[in-house]
């Protein structure tokens, strides 16, 4: 493991930069969008979400944000703006 502590500071920049800078096409962008607008669809419809989406409602105050959600339509809306936006919100200050 020695020969490499010589890359490390470089490596937690690189790690660092995608963080605060991440990239992702337009054309990618979309792509996966739809790929998660699918995985909701499946997700809402599975037995183990209905169950933890009724004890949820069961327990917790009627606008808790737990009890928020995503649907496909939801997903399906968002555009790379949006996540570039939501992307700068979230990791503050720069």
């Amino acid at each position: 493991m020695r020969p490499y502590k010589q890359y490390f500071a470089k490596g937690v920049e690189l790690l660092a930069d995608n963080e605060l800078h991440p990239a992702l096409p337009a054309e990618a962008f979309q792509v996966v969008r739809d790929q998660v607008a699918q995985l909701t669809e499946s997700t809402l419809a599975s037995l183990g979400y209905r169950m933890r989406r009724a004890l949820d409602s069961a327990l917790l105050p009627k606008y808790d944000p737990v009890l928020w959600k995503a649907t496909p339509k939801t997903v399906s809306a968002l555009s790379s703006q949006t996540s570039r936006i939501i992307t700068r919100k979230c990791s503050g200050p720069t």
